[in-house]
Order: structure tokens, then C-alpha cells, then sequence
């Protein structure tokens, strides 16, 4: 049993990120976000390892981001609403068929027919039905991401209550479910949210050969149900039999078993996923075994600075992409199947380019800039200065006094009612981001900010200053420079910082030519007549600002006759 999943530092528990394992190029392309449950690590377990009423699972992808599952019914669909109203539809009376609200669990042929239990399972790369972990490429190693009543001729429904977290605060859920093993015509599985419609973001494929997944349009395909389960055939179908469902919430059945079509191809299997639910619930009615797996579609944004800096990581919004509303029983070209990175919903972004999904676990080679040209998903490069600022990082002048510093940002509100920006910079380059170091702007309309710094003097030894910049929707997630959010963005980068070159006060000797000359030079400025003050001066900047220079100590060295280091000679 893996407890832990610690890699790059970054920790998760209770599931599982696949890795890849298949031999297209679009193989497992989700795979760093989409984090499958991982039952082994459930508690409230009955006697003999089975899930039960209560079972719950705390799924963690990051430290602080919690997502809890619990099992909150155990009844097939034949207890359900829909089949009732379904039948009711059709013009028959539930009373008359086999629809019983209080229904259990059940085996309903065979032997040992009777009640039956789901068990945490491993997922069978061996197996030819296991759709996902085969050419597909998703690898769980020994993990059991699948859920699966032991035994076949199978009744059985199980309903998950779903809630997450991020630093206690309440998030919405964006889950995923998908099949255990390949579906054939005598096998109905049906899923129902109470969150939004399904969306395809992936499918999978068993082999080399590609069809669309075929909607069950015919009830007589479950020809070896009947009579042996009792249902209603014609009370399985979906309302949408065209599509199975597909962008409605409930979705199925559909098969994906075989090469049913004369053409020798295989069917895909979908991997369809519901944002903004709290039940979620998955129906079957087989022949043969059959499981189910459930996960979360989790990915985030993560800075790039030197480790010293501490990690900040924004969870990101994943939304169906555009070109996945084609139908399931009609896509043969699996990547148009994908997601899309912050679309509209409700989650701010820095500048211009949504952010993509980073590899939290893994971190870019070169600190402050490795993120910058990272293509993922959809997103072609969220970082750099120009998509931040509009133009350029204004430079930060050393050792200069009563100059304010000011950052543009680029802010989006992106569907928020409001958002906060927290933003620091390192003025005295102690390899972390401090307090004083920081400012926070409110933000209530897309455009650009202007982060007033203050008047900074300060005088780096390197040719750049390390920065930060945070949003989110909640103020609670930018106070501080480490740790997750839920949603919004971070970007680290780097300040130029421009050294100007000290001016001094002209000044008049009184000897006489060929005498030795005499005049006062001082470091500290002096009013006196005379002085040379080599701390006073100024500059006139690109915009017209005049600033005063003043001089870095180390920058010059006075000695008397004898060699010795002075203020005033």
C-alpha cells in the first residue's frame, strides 16, 4: 500500500497520479491531472475488505488540498428515481416491475445469487478489458484505483458523497469516472451527477485500432439480461440514446467491448468528467464482471524560483476543450477528447495568457525563467515579461533614495467577482520573500495595475532582483508568498537593476599655478565652501525624473600620504 506519493518534494495521499505507459504518442496525455482514488488507503472497511456505507477515502493530490469521499448508498438501479420515472414513462406501473426503492445489492442468477459487495481492486494490466491502462498508457502500478463486486451477473449501484477543501476553505469538486473493464452489449452501466453536465476529456483505446464508442440505442442488445435480471429493457435507455447522455447528467450505457462493427476496429472507452458535484453516483447490470473508477481532475500553476524561495501553487480550473463537443459515438480522432486550462470560470490570471498546467512534482531546470515557454495543454507559454506587464520590467535603481518603484501587472478577473494580487520583491536579497518586502492590490476589473513599492533604497550586489507575483479570488490564499491556493496564478521573474555612476560638486583651489592644491573631498556630504561632496548629484531618467545619485562607499576609497583608508583628505 502507498500511503505517500512524495516526489519533488510535493506530497499526496490517497491516490494516485498515472504514469505513462503506452505506446501512442497521445498516450495517457492527462496523466499529470488526472489523480485517480486509490481504495487501499479507505477507512470504515467491513469485516472482510468490502465497501460499505460510511467507507470514506481523504484524497489529498497536494498538502492542503483535501477531497473526501464517502459511500453513501449502496442500491442498484432499480432503486433509483430514474428507472421509476423512466417506467412511468413508458406507461407502466413501477409497483408491477421490478423496481423496489429499498433494493440491495445482488447477484441475480447463478450461484450464490444474493446480496454482493464492491471491493478495492488493482487494476489488471494483463487483462484485454482493461480499457484505460492498456495502449491507452495509463500505468497504476499496484495501486487498486478500481472498484469491482466480486463475482458476475451483477445489480449493483454505488452513490459517493463528494466535498474538497484548500487550507480548510470549501472548493468546488471536478471528478471523473470512468470504466473498469471494457463494456460489452450485455453490460448496461449508467452514471448520474448532481453537478454539472458530463464532459468528454479523454478516451482510451485496447489496441492499435480506432472506432467511435457506440451508444446502446437497442434495448434487445441486453438480450442475455432478460429475464434474468428483471428490468424493464426499454426503462435502460438513455433519453438522449443518440449520444448516451453525453453533456447531460446521466450518461450511458454505451459499449466499448469488441470489434462489433465489421471493420475490425475497437471502440474507444470514455473518460467523461462532472465540475461542481457532491453526488455522484455509477449503476450496473452485467453478465460478466465489471468496476468502476473515480477520481479528480486536478492541475496547477506553479512558480519557477530558486528553491530558497519557497514553492507557491495555484490550483487551475480544467474545463472540456471547444473541440471536445464532437459526440462519443461519432469521435474516432481521440484528441480532440482534452480539457482546457482557466476558461471562464471564475478563476483570476496574471497577464494576458491563461496559465497552463504545471508538473508540480518536477521543477523546470532553470530557476525564475523555466516556466516561461512551457507549452501545456492548450497554453502556449503563460509567463515572461511582456504577457505580464504589456511591455518590459521597469529597472530598479541602486542605492538611489526617494525614488518610488512601481510594477505594472496585468491582472484578470476572468468571471470573479474580485480578486487579490500580492506581490514581492527581494530588495535585500536574503533568498527569501519577507513581509516588508510585499504589496497587495484589490482587483475588481480586468487591466493593469500599477504595484507602488514604495521609496526603496537599496544598493544589490547582482545585476537582478528576484520577484514574485501572486492572484487568487481570496485574499486568505496571496498573504502569504508559499503555500496553495485554490485557483489564480503565480509568476516569479527577475528586475533589472541599473547602477548609475556617482556624480560630484565642482570646486575651485586657491594656489597659485605649480603649487600643490588643496580642496576638501568628503563622502558624507558637507556644506560647507569648498566641499567636494561625491554623494550628491543627479539624473535625469527616460521620463524626465530627475533623481538623486548617491555613492556606494565601496565605491570609492580616499587614503592619506601614508596609505591609510579616510573619510577626508
Amino acid at each position: 500500500m502507498c500511503l505517500l506519493q512524495n516526489r519533488g518534494g510535493v506530497t499526496s495521499s490517497g491516490g494516485i497520479y498515472a504514469q505513462k505507459d503506452g505506446s501512442f504518442e497521445e498516450s495517457a496525455k492527462l496523466r499529470e491531472v488526472l489523480f485517480f482514488a486509490d481504495w487501499s488507503q479507505a477507512t470504515n472497511l467491513g469485516d472482510n475488505g468490502e465497501i460499505k456505507i460510511g467507507t470514506k477515502l481523504v484524497v489529498s493530490p497536494v498538502e492542503g488540498y483535501e477531497i473526501t469521499i464517502v459511500v453513501t448508498e449502496l442500491k442498484p438501479f432499480r432503486a433509483t428515481d430514474i428507472y421509476k420515472e423512466r417506467l412511468e414513462k413508458l406507461g407502466i406501473d413501477p409497483a408491477k416491475t421490478n423496481y423496489k426503492p429499498n433494493a440491495v445489492n445482488r447477484r441475480y442468477a447463478g450461484e450464490g445469487a444474493g446480496p454482493i459487495s464492491y471491493y478495492p481492486k488493482e487494476a489488471d494490466a494483463g487483462s484485454q478489458w482493461f480499457r484505460i491502462q492498456k495502449a491507452s498508457g495509463y500505468n497504476f502500478g499496484k495501486e487498486k484505483v478500481v472498484l469491482q463486486p466480486s463475482g458476475i451477473q451483477m445489480d449493483v449501484g454505488i452513490t459517493f458523497s463528494l466535498s474538497a477543501t484548500v487550507n480548510d476553505v470549501d472548493v468546488p469538486v471536478n471528478a471523473f469516472i470512468a470504466d473498469g473493464e471494457s463494456i460489452d452489449n450485455v453490460e448496461f452501466q449508467t452514471m448520474v451527477t448532481n453537478g454539472e453536465p458530463f464532459r468528454l476529456i479523454d478516451m482510451s483505446r485496447v489496441d492499435d485500432t480506432i472506432a467511435a464508442t457506440i451508444p446502446i440505442v437497442d434495448p434487445s442488445n441486453f438480450n442475455v439480461l432478460n429475464p434474468n435480471s428483471g428490468y424493464n429493457l426499454n426503462a435502460l435507455m438513455n433519453d438522449d440514446t443518440e449520444h448516451s447522455g453525453q453533456n447531460t447528467q446521466i450518461v450511458g450505457p454505451y459499449r466499448t467491448q469488441h470489434k462489433p462493427r465489421g471493420d475490425g476496429k475497437s471502440p474507444l472507452a470514455p473518460i467523461l468528467s462532472t465540475r461542481n458535484v457532491t453526488k455522484l453516483s455509477s449503476y450496473t447490470v452485467s453478465d460478466g464482471a465489471q468496476g468502476i473508477m473515480l477520481g479528480f481532475v486536478v492541475a496547477f500553476d506553479a512558480g519557477d524560483a530558486a528553491s530558497s524561495y519557497g514553492d507557491a501553487i495555484h490550483g487551475i480550473e480544467l474545463t472540456e476543450n471547444p473541440k471536445s463537443q464532437a459526440k462519443l459515438d461519432s469521435l474516432v480522432n481521440r484528441e480532440q477528447a482534452t480539457v482546457s486550462a482557466n476558461g471562464k470560470t471564475n478563476s483570476p490570471y496574471l497577464g494576458t495568457v491563461r496559465p497552463d498546467a504545471d508538473d508540480i512534482y518536477n521543477k523546470p531546470a532553470t530557476s525564475w525563467t523555466g516556466d516561461d515557454n512551457n507549452d501545456s495543454l492548450d497554453i502556449e507559454g503563460d509567463e515572461g515579461e511582456k504577457q505580464l506587464t504589456g511591455g518590459t520590467y521597469p529597472p530598479f535603481y541602486a542605492g538611489v533614495g526617494g525614488l518610488k518603484y512601481n510594477l505594472p501587472v496585468i491582472a484578470n478577473t476572468n468571471g470573479a467577482n474580485s480578486a487579490t494580487v500580492g506581490a514581492w520583491i527581494d530588495f535585500d536579497e536574503d533568498g527569501t520573500f519577507d513581509n516588508s518586502e510585499r504589496v497587495t492590490a484589490s482587483v475588481t476589473s480586468d487591466g493593469t495595475l500599477d504595484l507602488d513599492f514604495g521609496a526603496r533604497k537599496a544598493s544589490p550586489k547582482a545585476d537582478k532582483l528576484n520577484a514574485r507575483v501572486r492572484i487568487a479570488s481570496n485574499s486568505a490564499f496571496v498573504q502569504s508568498p508559499i503555500g496553495l491556493a485554490a485557483d489564480g496564478e503565480v509568476e516569479d521573474f527577475q528586475i533589472p537593476v541599473v547602477k548609475l555612476e556617482p556624480t560630484a560638486d565642482e570646486a575651485k583651489s586657491e594656489g597659485k599655478q605649480g603649487q600643490p592644491q588643496t580642496a576638501k573631498i568628503v563622502l558624507d556630504g558637507d556644506e560647507s565652501d569648498g566641499a567636494v561632496n561625491f554623494n550628491k548629484g543627479t539624473k535625469k531618467l527616460d521620463d524626465g525624473t530627475e533623481i538623486e545619485v548617491e555613492l556606494d562607499q565601496s565605491t570609492l576609497t580616499l587614503l592619506d600620504a601614508d596609505g591609510n583608508e579616510v573619510t577626508e583628505v
